[in-house]
């Protein structure tokens, strides 16, 4: 087994561990997520110090089967912008838990995780990338639904319809089907989403939407999120995204 490996790669968590060391949650694309120990980090003045969010190419010692010491970094980007803001931070921290519990460690999904939060820290609309981050990783995985008919009576959608969420398909449903209360799409907002599945990540995010439709479309997206996801989201849990589920 080779012990010295390089790869591409994003810090999506980071955790203390022992007396001044860090233990970092590293997504690669060739690695798959490892677990990367920083020796020193919090302590040496000389000491590598890796920062949450931060990608580059890292060169680790193989430990384990998935334990690995960290030995140098080639950063390609820092994103210490994201951590000036309250809510780039949560929406960043959502979408790092996601891609972690999510288990599909891929290449389409790095591409997804590291442009999102590329987009994070520029001028972009925060809501809107998180909004494109969600409906994307939930479409991989065919959880967010057709936005053309209804998965549970197989109706076409006609254009002006409002669509609901069917708990037990797990889906966007129309509204006769719905059984899910203060679960609603409207048309506009649909036609939204549907668009954005079909556009890279810029296009989709130079939509012409107004706030308030972003806001319930996020919303609707949380909510989903919430009932589809196999296991606990931490920041559902607690205080910090209440206001929008």
């Amino acid at each position: 087994m080779e012990r010295d490996v390089k790869g591409l790669g994003v810090v999506l968590a980071k955790r203390e561990v022992g007396e001044g060391n860090v233990l970092l949650s590293l997504f690669s694309p060739s690695l798959s997520l490892v677990e990367v120990k920083e020796f020193g980090a919090r302590k040496g003045k000389k000491a590598l110090r890796v920062p949450l969010y931060s990608e580059g190419n890292f060169s680790l010692y193989r430990k384990g089967e998935n334990s690995y010491i960290l030995k140098d970094v080639d950063f390609i980007t820092i994103r210490h912008e994201i951590m000036s803001s309250y809510e780039r931070m949560i929406f960043s921290s959502l979408m790092a838990e996601m891609t972690l519990k999510g288990k599909d460690y891929s290449e389409n999904i790095y591409n997804l995780i590291s442009s999102s939060l590329d987009r994070m820290t520029e001028t972009y609309d925060e809501k809107r990338v998180l909004i494109y981050f969600i409906s994307h990783y939930l479409d991989f995985f065919g959880s967010l639904g057709d936005f053309t008919t209804c998965p549970v009576c197989h109706r076409k959608y006609r254009d002006d319809e409002v669509l609901g969420f069917n708990e037990s398909f797990r889906v966007a449903s129309c509204s006769s089907c719905s059984d899910r209360e203060g679960m609603i799409l409207p048309p506009s907002a649909r036609a939204f989403l549907a668009r954005t599945l079909e556009l890279d990540m810029d296009d989709a995010l130079s939509l012409g939407i107004s706030e308030m439709m972003r806001d319930r479309i996020l919303s609707y997206l949380l909510r989903t999120l919430s009932l589809v996801w196999p296991s606990k989201l931490s920041l559902f849990e607690g205080q910090l995204m209440k206001d929008w589920i």
